[in-house]
């Protein structure tokens, strides 16, 4: 297992376990591995206790102590005694206090490789007429986001300049029509990339049930294994 740890404002990693305190691990210091759901102390952490608390080796049974084969030492000469010490006024202990709780960290780890609105966008434009790749969940959906708002704001320039031919907008309909395909291949890809055959896309024909059907499809996550279609664009 390899875990990012966070130290001194900066994060580093992934290192595997037995490199941790080489690096300086101790029992305060930030850790997160893709098991954890947030980044948590070292001594938290069950699977690090070994490495922070390394367990004591036992002597062998009838070992004998290395000092009773060494030499007998010289006799010193006696020390003087000590005068007699005041008794100590025995006080009620001290609450020991808890170590500092560190600081959260708010920042997603750096396996989080989601796409831009602009990688989105670049990447439906660069594969125009691309229907045999994968496309990711997060490049199908901003790319779409990006098309409903291109045809809303060239449907109000259509109403406020009065570009309209029977009831159409002139410039919404020709922006319609040039993000047409790649939004149509951007689709035929994401099922790739879920392992389905792009022909299902023609479920949406089907009013609510092919809808529901099409959107189910599109909402789930890539799968990790390569298939038919090409490697996973996400893993």
């Amino acid at each position: 297992m390899k875990y990012y740890m966070h130290i001194d404002g900066q994060q580093l990693g992934p290192f595997e376990e037995n490199d941790l305190l080489s690096h300086g691990l101790q029992r305060s210091t930030l850790v997160w591995c893709k098991t954890m759901s947030n980044w948590a102390p070292a001594y938290r952490v069950p699977a690090l206790m070994q490495l922070l608390y390394p367990p004591v080796q036992k002597r062998a049974a009838g070992a004998q102590p290395v000092a009773a084969h060494a030499a007998p030492r010289p006799q010193q000469a006696p020390r003087a005694k000590r005068p007699a010490q005041q008794p100590k006024v025995m006080t009620a202990p001290r609450p020991k206090r808890r170590a500092p709780r560190p600081a959260a960290v708010w920042h997603r780890p750096a396996t989080d490789t989601s796409l831009t609105y602009k990688q989105a966008l670049t990447s439906a434009l660069r594969h125009y007429f691309d229907f045999k790749g994968r496309a990711r969940r997060s490049e199908y959906w901003k790319f779409l986001l990006i098309v409903l708002l291109a045809n809303l704001v060239t449907a109000i320039i259509d109403w406020n300049l009065g570009l309209t031919f029977k009831h159409h907008g002139i410039t919404g309909s020709i922006v319609s029509l040039l993000l047409l395909v790649p939004m149509v291949s951007s689709g035929v890809r994401r099922l790739h990339d879920m392992g389905q055959s792009g022909l299902k896309l023609l479920w949406v024909l089907l009013p609510v049930v092919g809808w529901v059907m099409v959107l189910n499809w599109h909402c789930q996550d890539s799968l990790k294994e390569k298939n038919r279609w090409g490697k996973s664009p996400k893993y």
